[in-house]
């Protein structure tokens, strides 16, 4: 898992990724773009259980490919809808459904702050979808 592998970017090119080391930001800016019909679909999936249920597993799906692709773990902040308005929430690969147990939160750099303190002693990319 922690071999240096090839990831290949939306324009075909791949660049090398060390899974010890932080991600160049070309992979963290095609994994935003990979992730992002996703993270449009859980905005727009309104009220139904059913159809937040898909759209959230749409998303750890993402999510944990990406993870896959680079050999790191990825947790993504992303900001969606709640009964409270717009919240800021996260989604982890390599967790049951993606949970992390970080609660949403208005504050993007709120949550930003608790998210790198939870990933620094677990080998987690932070990827924040904004």
């Amino acid at each position: 898992m922690n071999a240096v592998r090839p990831y290949v970017l939306p324009d075909g090119s791949t660049v090398q990724v060390d899974p010890t080391q932080p991600l160049p930001e070309v992979v963290v800016a095609a994994i935003k773009t990979a992730v992002a019909p996703s993270v449009s679909g859980l905005m727009t999936a309104g009220s139904d259980p059913v159809d937040q249920g898909t759209a959230v597993m749409n998303l750890f799906n993402d999510v944990s490919t990406q993870a896959e692709k680079t050999g790191k773990d990825v947790i993504l902040v992303f900001q969606t809808n709640s009964s409270d308005g717009l919240v800021w929430g996260t989604i982890a690969s390599g967790k049951k459904n993606g949970l992390t147990g970080i609660n949403g939160n208005a504050s993007k750099d709120a949550i930003v702050a608790e998210v790198q303190a939870w990933a620094t002693n677990r080998n987690y990319e932070v990827v924040v979808a904004d």
